[in-house]
């Protein structure tokens, strides 16, 4: 039988609720990484949480114990900024959100 996930090289990773609790790791967190790690594979944390950006994700996750830069995190805020330039590169935008 083969591998289903042997093909995949790269996980998109969800992080509240599935990687962490609140300020705990979910078990197994991190052997899950370490074994994507020696496989040759990578990985990016997505959340659809918009309060907070990337490099404070980052940091969250690296003080849980996984050192990453901030560039394994994309937030849908990012996402956003990213359609709307593409899609409406001459708009000027108000946005209105949390600080």
């Amino acid at each position: 039988m083969t591998d289903p996930l042997a093909s995949i090289r790269c996980f998109l990773l969800d992080m509240d609720g599935t990687f962490y609790l609140g300020e705990h790791l979910v078990e197994g967190a991190l052997r899950f990484i370490d074994t994507i790690k020696a496989q040759g594979k990578d990985f990016i944390f997505l959340t659809n949480n918009s309060s907070k950006n990337s490099r404070l994700y980052a940091e969250k996750i690296c003080r849980l114990g996984l050192e990453i830069p901030e560039g394994k995190v994309f937030t849908s805020g990012e996402a956003t900024a990213r359609y709307l330039v593409r899609t409406f590169p001459q708009a000027r935008l108000y946005v209105v959100g949390t600080s």
